[in-house]
């Protein structure tokens, strides 16, 4: 049967299931999160994942399923932030006219290119934090309606956009495999499973080989949609 609880916050519903269940410690899965808005209260469910669940979610993905490594990329900086060719034109100005229709304000600038078809480019603005959103998901918003405009329009190209603000993702993925890291070295320790907080697929497969390189754990992605959660145990 399963257990779920509410609350105001993820801290909030697990305590409700601790008070209930009488116990301390157990897995959960987030299944709905609302933020707070203007006439909203912000609220979090989770499920508790008892091991006599025989409903008890399956993982969707392992770290094989993961998009496979990219072999590594050698970049070269662009001199001036400016496209070059009629491609990276229509890209920049694509990019640049979702800032008027999502009432955002930034300038796209190219910063580098790979010599395999990728392309980083720089939403240059005065109010990083609202483009970036709450833990990126409006900068994510912005990536996915790019990588679909270019893989529609440029399906017979390599090619692939990465979004940033003044490195934002760089110091996000430091951060998440430093926790993550962390967090492996408890399951070693402990042999208790843990699971991480939810990551795109980007950040997923950094986490998968990060803690696959560390020895005797294994890592498995749960849940739908483009974020996921990695639940990392003893191998």
């Amino acid at each position: 049967m399963d257990m779920e609880f509410d609350g105001a916050t993820e801290k909030e519903a697990v305590q409700k299931a601790m008070d209930e269940l009488k116990i301390q410690d157990f897995e959960y899965e987030i299944i709905s999160e609302t933020k707070k808005g203007l006439f909203k209260r912000p609220s979090v469910r989770i499920r508790v994942i008892r091991e006599d669940d025989p409903s008890a979610f399956e993982p969707v993905e392992r770290a094989m399923d993961e998009e496979s490594d990219e072999e590594e990329e050698e970049f070269a900086a662009s001199d001036t932030g400016k496209p070059e060719n009629d491609m990276e034109r229509d890209i920049i100005s694509f990019v640049d006219g979702l800032s008027e229709k999502m009432e955002v304000k930034f300038v796209s600038e190219i910063v580098s290119r790979g010599n395999k078809g990728k392309i980083n480019v720089n939403l240059k603005t005065d109010e990083g934090s609202f483009v970036i959103g709450y833990k990126g998901e409006r900068l994510d918003a912005i990536q996915i309606i790019t990588s679909a405009y270019v893989l529609k329009r440029y399906s017979d190209k390599n090619i692939k956009v990465v979004l940033d603000v003044d490195d934002y993702r760089q110091e996000r993925m430091q951060k998440i495999l430093k926790d993550s890291i962390a967090q492996a070295k408890k399951v070693k320790s402990t042999g208790r499973s843990v699971f991480l907080d939810p990551l795109n697929s980007y950040e997923r497969r950094a986490v998968h080989k990060a803690v696959g390189d560390m020895g005797g754990l294994a890592t498995e992605s749960y849940g739908n949609g483009l974020l996921k959660r990695i639940k990392i145990f003893r191998a």
